[in-house]
């Protein structure tokens, strides 16, 4: 397992994170934002134009909910990824399934 924290998203290291999906065959992308229109939907159809072939599991999101993000801090918490999200999605992209 490898973790790429990306850091800015102008320029996006898409090279480090195509090298990571073929050493490792999976790709499991975190985002804070919500899952339509997001980094995470880019990298992933960058990693399904370039990257497909060495992919040993589906490309897995994990990401806010598609609603505004709230300034609550508890309800922000309830909207936001988590870990338990984060380590079934680990082991989800395990599978085809």
């Amino acid at each position: 397992m490898e973790v790429i924290d990306i850091r800015s998203i102008k320029p996006l290291d898409m090279e480090t994170i195509l090298e990571s999906v073929e050493k490792t065959g999976r790709i499991v992308i975190v985002e804070e934002g919500p899952k339509t229109g997001g980094v995470g939907a880019e990298i992933a159809a960058v990693v399904a134009e370039r990257a497909l072939p060495y992919l040993d599991g589906r490309v897995i999101r994990v990401a806010a909910a598609d609603t505004p993000i709230p300034s609550s801090l508890e309800l922000e918490r309830a909207v936001l990824p988590d870990v338990d999200q984060i380590a079934t999605a680990c082991v989800d992209s395990l599978s085809w399934e």
